[in-house]
């Protein structure tokens, strides 16, 4: 067996600290760059809802002016029909008396 003096140690021991140093700094970074891998991922998901979301409701905001105007083109003609039977009755009745 090797004898080993303490100045081989002291080497020895510097350099283990130092890879345990850069093993500790690479595993920061791995960490570092994952979390922000992940918050991207997480910012882009957001942004794609908001996106699909504001279209489902441009659509439905149209689909609402659509029915808004054909409820007001409904209620027109109801009001000629109400007022074409008034006038229809009133002459059928007027033509009764006679």
């Amino acid at each position: 067996m090797k004898r080993i003096n303490s100045e081989e140690k002291e080497e020895l021991l510097l350099k283990h600290t130092q890879d345990f140093s850069i093993l500790a700094f690479n595993k920061k970074l791995i960490l570092v760059l994952f979390a922000i891998c992940i918050m991207s991922i997480c910012i882009i998901w957001v942004r794609l809802q908001l996106y699909e979301s504001s279209k489902t409701y441009a659509k439905l905001k149209d689909k609402r002016e659509v029915l808004s105007e054909e409820n007001k083109e409904l209620k027109r003609k109801i009001e000629a029909l109400q007022f074409k039977n008034k006038i229809t009755n009133y002459f059928e009745v007027q033509y009764d008396k006679k």
